[in-house]
């Protein structure tokens, strides 16, 4: 049988095998003159005239010798490698250079880069030259002609920095240069298009600030260098996803290196790392990283934050002891990370364990964990003005080790922090002391925002820096937030601590300092409490006290019950030299486990309700805000717990893990399961630049991405300034800060129900006619249903924000205003503390469907009444000259008649005297206006009691003089509604009573009114000397026109709830 011809695939592979066998016969042949300037070792001939020409690409077809080029048509070729540097081959190059895109020179012998090659490829796009012995000064500067040039790869060579001629091209997306001896990065920072980079094996000892303009970067490779440290300035690295920092020097990560966000892996493997900071992580924009690498460094503490975020953790080969049960708490059986322990001196769990990977760990712990105990935590707030040094000394507190923040790391609101402390000497039964730790922003435009979760029981650290402490600016460093806590709480519990010891200059004894502020704040709580003495001892010796006065007995009364608690040791610290932090830790163990002060700290809590805690964190990833009473329905099905929902709630409140306080109104009714969630989300929409935030040209494609994929630029920078200059919140606008779904419309819902924040409004409508067309059509009213639930579409709803408004009064809005001639004006003088935005959430609160808000500007809104549109109503703020601070509401009505408010002159008489005409219709006039302004007025003594300590005094102004001269008495009428008359202290003239108080109705309505609750009258004991004036229980509800059953839960609020 004859033997089978093969086919054509097999002829044509026989064929190539052959001429391949004979392209491995070459000839030795000298060195020519064009070779050797770029060459220094000898080439190989090739039998076809073209040199060492390896392969050459020619529209998709790869050709092994070049006289088999098809040469029936043109061809294009698109890439070459070429084994030797030979003249016949930069011809053959030159010749093809128009339509070549990628050459290769590796292992060429090349020191210097040909000139002459350069002219002829300013097409090229990619260029590999590794394995040579190039250098930096042997690329000519006529290199960066390269302008297409899009991949450089430079491995193996004997580069020592980066050639100048690289930093124009500007196209550059990948660069090679491993194994070099490069030491130094400039030059690199304009190539702002580099994606690809890696530096391994080289001689680099630190990466300059600039090198971190690189926000394109996604592969970062710098392994095998001497990198000592990286700065906070590579979170500017936005895009990196791959990072290899092994086999460098490093002793310390900083937190930015795990916040990127876009990373997915991090290699930090053989460095002498000790310890891993602790990193705030952001839950609102939360993602995982795939793998973190740390084997063999120093670690002696588990990173258990990094451990939450990584899906492998690798720490093989450190001197790890203990891994704390809490990281394995949010854990389940279900889990896919992954953890190595190898090769680490573990206890516990014991190294037997440790080695059967994350599995067997979580086996053990779920078998131990019934055995041990939860003890209860406590908040600690730090508090200090801007720069004073709180950032850093929280972050070296909880590293142990030194960290200094940089402006660029301000604080933004609020940043929370978990820590614990060992209180117990006994390894077998350890007793952790859980700190929370609430680090406040030092800048006064937070304080609002911070102010309403300063709760008692918890911990305040008051910081001061050393270096600028005077008894002149006790007020601004230190004063102001005693008051802010007094204020709060009217308890204050605190420890001074002075930073910066470390620059003081060496006339200025940190000691000295310390005790010259120890000196003054107890000076200030002793006038503090001097001054309440004051006042009850001026009241007290009066002959006769009025009901108006009785009222603000009983205020001081309640101010007496403050109870100073500061350790009476200031501390000295330096982040700087770690110095004071033991004797810190060992002061907060101290007057946490006071049990007189937090009876609660350091209690055993039941295992069921650590269990309960876990499914709460667990729950606040997909539902963070929910209502008590649906919180109470989950625990019930989930724990059958109903009755303990409350407590197990407040114990996580006094712990700082969750918002929720069963001891004032606004706080009982919704948790809050993840406090740093809340405030992630709203630091953004209230910081402090929020419109360079927003509008700052550097950030600006990195802000278009995440906010503005729907607008277009106009609409984007209209909506930016409603929001930062008129207070207005779009529903857009709303939709990027907080996203959509029913996790948006809960947190709006926090944030107008529970905080008072900011109200609902329809948005603004335009009118090219109006002097502010967002502000004179801006739709203020909401539709409601009988519930008086909004009926609008909620995805519909803009937010007007009290707090951001920074726009003047309309001018229409003072001549709608003057309009009103019939006024009363009643408000609040608040004398020694300003209470935080108490003005702007009673706007919130006053945003009913009662009264319709027709104006908002900065200090004041302009409405009208809804079942009156002839009245009108004014709520202002003001700053009079004797330093006070008054919130004035004013009333009145529009009508052409003009009445004389003083009392005429009257013989006395025996029998009672009928009022004129004109007294009954000025009279019949105010009843409209006191039907208006005493529901606002009593809602705002229900916004008050959320101060408890604010020192205030209610007060009426004179319609003769305009000055604020009489005492208001619209919780005790009684006294004034019996006289005809009451003399002004400025102008004395005698100004008729129903202009200074409700007057008595006698027909009573069925009118709803708003918010009855607030309608309180204090039954406690009269002070002494007072006389018998209060009026009966109906009569505050007789002014308001509550019909019988409001009257009964008026009564029943009375009996309930006591002002001040």
């Amino acid at each position: 049988m004859s033997k089978r011809r093969p086919g054509g695939r097999a002829r044509k592979e026989v064929r190539i095998q052959e001429e391949e066998e004979d392209t491995s016969r070459l000839y030795r042949t000298p060195l020519s003159a064009e070779a050797a300037k770029y060459c220094s070792r000898p080439v190989a001939e090739s039998p076809w005239g073209l040199d060492g020409l390896a392969e050459i690409q020619i529209s998709g077809d790869r050709h092994y010798r070049p006289e088999r080029l098809p040469s029936g048509r043109k061809e294009r070729p698109k890439s070459a490698r070429l084994h030797t540097m030979y003249y016949q081959n930069l011809d053959y190059v030159h010749g093809i250079a128009d339509t070549l895109r990628t050459l290769e020179l590796s292992n060429t012998g090349l020191f210097a880069f040909p000139q002459e090659l350069v002219e002829r490829l300013l097409n090229i796009e990619t260029l590999i030259l590794d394995d040579n012995n190039l250098t930096t000064e042997g690329f000519p500067t006529c290199f960066k002609e390269l302008v297409s040039l899009t991949s450089l790869s430079v491995r193996n060579n004997g580069l020592t920095g980066i050639p100048s001629s690289w930093s124009y091209l500007f196209q550059l997306t990948s660069l090679l240069a491993d194994n070099n001896q490069i030491s130094s990065l400039k030059h690199l920072e304009r190539l702002t298009k580099l994606q690809v980079l890696s530096l391994q094996g080289n001689c680099i000892e630190e990466i300059p600030r600039e090198f971190y303009a690189l926000k394109k970067l996604e592969c970062l490779n710098l392994s095998h260098n001497s990198i000592a440290s990286v700065t906070v300035d590579v979170k500017r690295l936005i895009n990196l996803r791959e990072l290899d920092l092994s086999h460098n020097c490093l002793a310390f990560l900083i937190p930015d290196l795990f916040l990127l966000p876009k990373l997915d892996g991090l290699q930090v493997s053989n460095n002498e790392v000790v310890k891993i900071p602790t990193v705030a992580l952001k839950t609102k924009n939360k993602r995982t990283i795939d793998s973190v690498d740390l084997s063999f460094n120093n670690l002696t503490r588990f990173p258990e934050n990094v451990f939450l975020i990584a899906e492998k953790l690798d720490l093989t080969s450190n001197s790890i002891r203990v891994i704390n049960n809490s990281a394995f708490k949010k854990l389940d059986w279900r889990t896919t990370k992954q953890l190595c322990m190898h090769d680490n001196p573990l206890n516990n769990p014991p190294r037997d364990v440790a080695e059967g990977g994350l599995k067997a760990m979580l086996h053990y712990y779920f078998e131990t964990k019934v055995d041990s105990k939860i003890y209860q935590g406590i908040k600690v707030f730090l508090l200090g003005s801007r720069g004073c040094g709180k950032s850093s000394l929280v972050q070296t507190f909880l590293d142990q080790q030194s960290r200094l923040c940089t402006e660029d790391e301000e604080t933004i609101c609020l940043e929370i922090y978990d820590y614990q402390i060992d209180t117990s000497d006994d390894l077998a039964d350890p007793r952790p002391l859980s700190l929370s730790i609430w680090d406040c922003s030092g800048n006064p435009d937070y304080m609002p925002y911070i102010f309403p979760f300063l709760h008692f029981p918890s911990l305040a650290l008051i910081l001061f820096d050393l270096t600028e402490y005077t008894t002149e600016n006790f007020s601004e460093l230190i004063g102001q937030w005693i008051d802010t806590l007094i204020l709060r709480n009217n308890r204050a519990v605190f420890i001074l601590i002075g930073t910066k010891a470390d620059l003081c200059k060496e006339s200025v004894k940190p000691e000295k300092v310390l005790e010259l502020a120890q000196k003054d704040t107890e000076e200030y709580i002793k006038n503090y409490l001097d001054s309440i003495d004051h006042e009850i001892g001026c009241i007290e010796r009066l002959d006769q006290i009025s009901a108006a006065f009785n009222e603000q007995y009983k205020q001081y009364l309640s101010l007496k019950n403050f109870k100073p608690l500061f350790h009476p040791e200031a501390l000295i610290t330096s982040s700087a030299q770690m110095l004071g932090f033991n004797r810190l830790e060992s002061v907060l163990v101290e007057l946490a486990t006071q049990t007189k002060t937090f009876p609660s700290v350091m209690r055993v809590i039941p295992a069921l309700w650590g269990d309960a805690e876990n499914f709460f964190d667990d729950l606040g990833q997909n539902q963070n805000i929910i209502s008590f009473n649906e919180l109470a329905n989950i625990v019930h099905k989930q724990f059958g717990l109903r009755h303990l929902t409350g407590q197990i709630c407040q114990y996580l409140h006094d712990s700082g893990r969750a918002i929720f306080n069963e001891r004032e109104p606004s706080f009982k009714e919704t948790v809050v399961l993840r406090p740093s969630v809340l405030f992630e989300h709203t630091c953004t929409l209230f910081r402090h630049n929020l419109y360079d935030f927003l509008m700052d040209p550097s950030d600006k494609e990195e802000v278009r991405e995440r906010f503005v994929r729907d607008y277009s630029a106009a609409e984007f920078t209209k909506a930016v300034e409603l929001c930062t200059v008129h207070g207005i919140l779009l529903h857009n606008l709303l939709k990027m800060f907080f996203g959509t779904g029913k996790r948006r419309f809960t947190l709006i819902n926090y944030l107008c129900d529970c905080l008072q924040w900011c109200y609902r409004i329809g948005g603004p409508v335009e009118n090219p006619d109006s002097e502010l067309p967002h502000q004179r059509e801006l739709n203020f009213d909401l539709e409601r249903d009988e519930d008086g639930k909004v009926k609008t579409d909620t995805s519909k709803v803009s937010l007007l924000v009290p707090n951001l408004v920074r726009s003047p009064e309309p001018t229409v809005a003072q001549t709608h205003w003057q309009n009103a001639a019939l006024r009363v004006s009643a408000g609040f003088r608040f004398s020694r503390f300003t209470p935080s935005m108490f003005f702007e959430r009673l706007l919130v609160c006053l945003h009913t469907e009662r009264l319709r808000y027709q104006y908002h500007w900065q200090n004041g809104v302009l409405a009208f009444d809804a079942e009156d549109d002839n009245v009108w109503i004014r709520v202002t703020k003001e700053d009079p000259e004797d330093k006070s601070y008054l919130v004035v509401l004013s009333c009145g009505v529009v009508t052409e008649e003009r009445f004389n408010f003083v009392r005429e002159e009257q013989t006395p008489t025996e029998e009672p005297v009928e009022d004129s005409e004109e007294v009954v219709a000025l009279k019949t006039q105010l009843a409209r206006v006191w039907k208006c302004l005493l529901p606002s007025l009593l809602e705002a003594e229900k916004v008050l009691k959320q101060y408890p300590a604010a020192w205030f005094r209610r007060e009426v102004k004179c319609p003769e003089c305009g000055e604020m001269t009489f005492w208001g008495e619209w919780l005790s009428p009684k006294e004034a509604q019996d006289s005809e008359a009451k003399p002004c202290r400025a102008c004395h003239a005698d100004i008729l009573s129903c202009l200074l108080v409700q007057p008595r109705v006698s027909k009573r309505s069925t009118r709803p009114t708003i918010r009855s609750d607030v309608a309180v009258k204090l039954q406690d004991s009269p002070a002494p000397g007072a006389a018998a004036a209060n009026p009966a229980d109906g009569e505050v509800n007789e002014a308001l026109n509550f019909d019988a059953s409001q009257k009964r839960v008026a009564t029943e609020g009375r009996k309930s709830v006591s002002f001040m």
